[in-house]
């Protein structure tokens, strides 16, 4: 059965997609009929509750779960009972004349039921809408067309923008442009711009609305315009006559904002030209003085003036670039360089010459080279003192500090290095790379170079391995090598700072056939005992460790003191090593008290922070398995030796130091 008129876009959209992504189970068909039965329910409690747009919604999702002819009868229901309120309430709303509320219920009700009823009080409501608008519009239009004719270009343009928010006519629209062109010509007027108020103005008389009243504005707004630009004409050119440079520009400024003259122009181009020649020759800038001055005779104003006040300059600009000259000359004999390369630069603000230029580049050549020498950079001081030589002057003193910069440049090239090289032979690496920066700064040489090299990736490596970064640490170690310094201790960095993969390989070991303290076999007849078990111990006391064959010692001893009949361990290893367990119990070796694991055991460990490795032997019966014994090994001591060891566990009078566990030989590979 096809459902119509309910707008699913109300469904849940999560709820539709699940069901529809979900794969076909046992029993879904059970679960869509419990979701819809929950969905009804929830449907007539709402409904109860006066809610009926949620008891609508709610039965349109049971319909949408479990389509049938009841969810679909309860949506109709709930339906039609959700219009009829929609219905009621914009009745209500028509007749307490809330006009646009009754709109807006009863065309949500029309779409939910259509009908005359619905249709009828609609039409009635929007009717008194629309009413409403068109009287609110001609309250608006009569208020501004008032606002108008009594000039109240504010109020006109307020009250025509409220009107055409209800609605709009030729006329009215007419109006407000009016009105907004002579509040805009009004303002423009009240704030002496007068060539705007003229444009907006003439843009009013566009519209054939009260032209007599708005020419006589616009006239008058002219009239005020001219005055205007002739009063500050005459103000401008008063100040001009005074040599007032400052107060003309403004004037004849403020006159071409209401209008322009050529003559107006060029005395306002003349009269900026004056005063920035003024304010040139004030800060002594003669050179711009001179320009600007020469610019002023261009307009052909007041040029007798112009032309003293240039040559006075000139001749300012003569004296200021002589004397500057002499105090600068005077200043590099006394070899105050700082002093010199300023008063040159005085001078050369007001002229140059060939060689106030030289001294200058001779002085600050010299000034940056002392300075240079001074702060211990003797590379640049060098290449200035060269810089020096190049102009000629002094020569014999330049060549003389020169030479002492550079002699201090050696020593110093030495030093930093003798100490870049101690440190390195410290292992301090932050030291060792400042030494060798500091003298690099005085000089190089391929080994100094390399050793800083070294040092600086060394300073890298070992901080990148502190903070963790296994990555970094590693490549620069790799970088370190390259260098070809110290690599055994470089090597022996990373082995110790940075985790390596290895594989400790347990090959055989020897335990006792008893259970230590006693003479019980490990299997068989617990009644059964070992009468040699003291002569065993006695044979084991006489082995030493170290002798490299204490494995093959001490089962050969084992192995002639047991009995035919007697049943041996039958043994496997467990393994602990930083957390990791690792177990050869489903390779046991059978009855032998001298047994061959060759168990493998990978373990990815620093030397720094490598885990001690337990290993323990256990004996695998049918029920609880017996613990031989078990001992423990240091991890930086295991790994620090790749290679095959031997631990033998029985010291001095026969002690046993690893329970039943006597001799372990064990390999230890880097890979």
């Amino acid at each position: 059965m096809r459902h119509r008129g309910f707008p699913f876009g109300l469904v849940v959209a999560g709820a539709a997609l699940a069901a529809c992504a979900a794969p076909p189970e046992k029993g879904e068909k059970g679960e869509r009929l419990d979701e819809a039965a929950a969905h009804s329910k929830e449907s007539a409690r709402l409904e109860a509750a006066g809610d009926l747009a949620g008891a609508w919604r709610e039965a349109g999702l049971a319909y949408r779960v479990a389509p049938s002819d009841a969810t679909e009868a309860r949506v109709e229901q709930a339906k039609a009972r959700y219009g009829g309120k929609l219905l009621a309430d914009g009745r209500a709303a028509l007749d307490a004349g809330r006009n646009e509320d009754a709109v807006r219920l009863l065309t949500e009700s029309l779409t939910l039921s259509p009908g005359a009823d619905a249709r009828g009080l609609l039409a009635k409501a929007q009717e008194a809408v629309d009413g409403a608008r068109r009287g609110t519009y001609w309250q608006s239009v009569e208020a501004g067309t008032k606002a108008m004719a009594a000039h109240d270009w504010d109020a006109a343009v307020t009250h025509f923008a409220a009107a055409h928010a209800s609605g709009a006519t030729e006329e009215s629209l007419r109006k407000e442009a009016f009105s907004r062109a002579m509040q805009q010509a009004e303002k423009a007027s009240a704030a002496g711009d007068e060539r705007t108020a003229r444009s907006r103005f003439e843009e009013a008389l566009l519209w054939g609305l009260d032209s007599d009243y708005v020419r006589g504005r616009r006239d008058a707004a002219e009239e005020a315009r001219k005055r205007a630009h002739a009063a500050a004409v005459e103000a401008g050119t008063k100040a001009m006559a005074e040599h007032d440079w400052k107060t003309a520009v403004a004037q004849f400024g403020a006159a071409h904002r209401a209008g322009t003259s050529e003559d107006s122009l060029k005395k306002e181009a003349f009269c900026k030209a004056m005063l920035e020649a003024e304010a040139a020759s004030a800060a002594g800038d003669e050179r711009l003085a001179r320009s600007r001055f020469e610019e002023a005779l261009l307009w052909n104003i007041d040029a007798d003036y112009v032309r003293s006040r240039r040559d006075g300059t000139e001749e300012s600009r003569k004296k200021a670039y002589a004397a500057a000259v002499e105090e600068g000359t005077k200043a590099m004999v006394a070899r105050d360089w700082r002093t010199a390369v300023s008063r040159f630069e005085a001078a050369h603000r007001a002229g140059t010459s060939a060689d106030s230029v030289r001294k200058e580049s001779f002085c600050k050549a010299m000034l940056e080279a002392e300075a240079a020498a001074a702060a211990g950079d003797e590379r640049t001081a060098r290449s200035r003192y060269e810089e020096a030589l190049l102009a000629g002057i002094d020569a014999e003193f330049v060549r003389s500090r020169r030479d002492a910069a550079e002699e201090a440049r050696k020593k110093a090239y030495a030093t930093a290095v003798e100490s870049g090289g101690n440190a390195l032979a410290a292992r301090d690496w932050a030291s060792a790379t400042r030494h060798f920066a500091a003298a690099h700064r005085a000089g190089t040489s391929p080994d100094s170079l390399k050793r800083e090299s070294f040092c600086k990736a060394m300073l890298e490596a070992e901080a990148a391995a502190a903070a963790g970064d296994e990555r970094s640490a590693r490549s620069r170690f790799e970088e370190a090598l390259l260098t070809g310094v110290d690599a055994d201790f470089v090597r022996s960095r990373m082995v110790h700072l940075l985790p390596f993969d290895y594989v400790i390989t347990v090959h055989e070991g020897v335990v006792l056939p008893f259970r230590p303290g006693t003479q019980k076999a490990w299997d068989g007849d617990e009644s059964w005992r070992l009468a040699k078990s003291g002569e065993i111990l006695a044979a084991l006391s006489g082995i030493r460790a170290g002798d490299g064959s204490a494995v093959a010692k001490a089962g050969e001893a084992i192995s002639t003191a047991i009995p035919v009949e007697m049943e041996q361990p039958d043994t496997y290893l467990l393994v602990t090593a930083g957390g990791q367990t690792f177990s050869s119990r489903d390779w046991v070796r059978h009855d032998a008290c001298r047994p061959s694991w060759e168990f493998r055991i990978p373990i990815r460990a620093s030397l720094a922070s490598a885990p001690a490795v337990t290993i323990a032997v256990f004996d695998r019966d049918s029920g609880a398995d017996d613990r031989i014994g078990s001992f423990q090994i240091a991890g930086a001591e295991l790994f620090s030796k790749p290679g095959e060891r031997e631990f033998y566990l029985v010291g001095e009078g026969g002690s046993l130091e690893a329970g039943g566990i006597v001799a372990v030989r064990l390999s230890v590979q880097r890979q």
